[in-house]
């Protein structure tokens, strides 16, 4: 679908069928859509609307095919679309990124971010609707490489993964850090045959580094760098060689861009100066769609190279004595969870509009795993109701975006100017997170299991019918309780067994079955079925 549309010349703007209706029909109007390629499945979210026209990729080929094969004379210059991607915004709507075809293929034909002769079949993981996908794409098939598309099912299945990897021979992948922790976490015993590995999106953890590297010392591990406002990545750093024990940066820019760490006047900083890290060079998108305001402030011409353009990241970041750069953090509230880039703004933007809501703020916290979360802090007008909350947010944003950790606040700190004191708000206490009365574990798989939720979790008390996800599981969390149920239990279970059995009780019930010892002759004939329901 993506190749098909820019064959025909047009631009393609990637919409991911699960997010909410109310964002769907806005990136639909924003983007002022006519032709949406979908499935059967999916084209249920797309507005009944005269003026556009819905193709199902796996139902329409009777009207396709009578279409004509011959080539189409488009016109498209290097300064054309190629796509349109949706980021988070701080104003309460999405903003979509203008990318085009000059930014894509100068980025794909860069050689200095990863190893050419290694890189020979690429591992698709990224979702489509976000730019990491544009790295699995168009890298793979603009550079003669084989892409292996792998499926969401088997991306949460870390054990199921490393299988893929040896089974296509995959050597390349690029993933997000928080997916690279749970990896490393993971204590996966094989990685298959992969010889490069770059990971990036939010900030790393020292201790997963160091372990895959004294792990996989074979393998190259790439530390990248990049907003979608740039074209994927702006710098790289192999740390395969390089002494990680108390840094790891993101490494100098790709050859095709242009790094500066500036003051508040954009002045140059010299080594060691914390500033604002802002990209320049090939790469930088033509700005926002329909946002011309944002576009002039966040888009500025270069004071130091006449004819070009700058973005201003919101990053802050400085040089250090051997010309890489050390990632610091941001200077607003954009933040990154499970690689997802989030503007808290926009979640207490909807969350405020709800009936109820007097105050609110969003923050991410690192779970015990350093995994982000987030929280959401609230003064209500009457008694707190999670459930309520969360159906509200999911209505009008992705499941990515909703918290589901919830702290209810008489007053919030404030500063000594008046203005909101993020810093001083209180950590959620896991205790109070349970949605059901506490059950104690009546046996040994039981308890053995509260102790595995109590360490993923970091929650003192957890009872047997209290809900993963509730207590602040999500699907990497969910990736590690796979693991170690298989570690300590020698038993295989899917993470869609978590998803759907999600307390402590519902998978003892599965464990216990599992290892139940069946006499073959008296307990189960050849050809009776065994069906268990919980």
């Amino acid at each position: 679908g993506i190749l098909g549309i820019l064959k025909s010349g047009g631009a393609y703007v990637p919409i991911d069928p699960k997010y909410p209706e109310a964002r769907i029909h806005y990136m639909l109007e924003d983007a002022a859509l006519d032709i949406v390629l979908s499935s059967n499945t999916s084209k249920q979210s797309i507005p009944q609307k005269e003026e556009i026209e819905v193709i199902s990729l796996d139902e329409d080929w009777s009207v396709i095919e009578k279409q004509s094969k011959a080539n189409l004379s488009i016109q498209a210059d290097p300064s054309s679309l190629v796509y349109v991607i949706y980021t988070s915004g701080s104003t309460g709507r999405p903003k979509g990124v203008m990318v085009e075809h000059n930014h894509l293929v100068s980025f794909t034909q860069d050689n200095n971010f990863v190893d050419y002769e290694k890189a020979d079949i690429i591992g698709g993981i990224s979702s489509y609707a976000f730019d990491g996908s544009v790295f699995d794409i168009f890298f793979s098939l603009l550079n003669g490489k084989q892409l292996v598309l792998i499926d969401k099912n088997s991306l949460l299945d870390l054990y199921l993964l490393g299988s893929i990897f040896t089974k296509y021979k995959i050597d390349t992948i690029f993933i997000t850090t928080a997916l690279f922790n749970s990896l490393v976490n993971s204590n996966l015993s094989s990685l298959g045959s992969l010889k490069q590995v770059l990971f990036g999106g939010e900030a790393h953890n020292l201790e997963a580094i160091n372990t895959f590297k004294n792990t996989y010392k074979e393998v190259s591990l790439i530390h990248v760098y990049g907003p979608t406002e740039n074209i994927v990545f702006s710098s790289a750093m192999n740390l395969s060689n390089y002494d990680t024990s108390s840094i790891a940066p993101i490494g100098e820019c790709l050859s095709d861009k242009k790094l500066y760490i500036v003051d508040s006047n954009l002045n140059l900083l010299p080594i060691g100066a914390e500033g604002e890290l802002c990209v320049g060079g090939a790469g930088v998108a033509r700005g926002y769609l329909n946002q011309p305001e944002l576009t002039k402030e966040k888009f500025i011409e270069s004071p130091f190279k006449q004819g070009n353009r700058l973005y201003k990241t919101g990053d802050l970041a400085r040089w250090l004595p051997d010309g890489t750069i050390e990632f610091i953090g941001r200077r607003d509230h954009q933040v990154k969870v499970r690689g997802y880039r989030i503007e808290l703004g926009e979640i207490e933007s909807v969350l405020s509009s709800l009936e109820g809501v007097q105050q609110s703020c969003v923050l991410a916290r690192e779970d015990a795993s350093g995994v982000k979360a987030l929280v959401g802090y609230v003064i209500l007008d009457r008694e707190l109701n999670r459930n309520d909350l969360e159906e509200s947010l999911t209505e009008r944003l992705p499941e990515y975006m909703v918290p589901r950790v919830w702290v209810e606040l008489e007053e919030f700190p404030l500063t000594s100017n008046g203005k909101l004191d993020r810093k001083n708000l209180p950590d959620p206490d896991g205790s109070l997170l349970s949605r059901t009365e506490y059950v104690a574990p009546r046996n040994e798989t039981e308890e053995r299991l509260t102790e595995i939720w109590q360490d993923l979790l970091s929650i003192d008390r957890i009872g047997i019918k209290d809900n993963f996800f509730e207590l602040g599981g999500h699907s990497l969390l969910a990736t590690r309780l796979v693991s170690t149920v298989r570690k300590e239990f020698e038993v295989e279970i899917e993470v869609s067994e978590i998803f759907n059995h999600a307390t402590i009780e519902e998978v003892a019930s599965l464990i216990e079955f599992f290892l139940m010892d069946f006499d073959e002759e008296e307990d189960i004939d050849d050809n009776q079925d065994i069906k268990i329901e919980l």
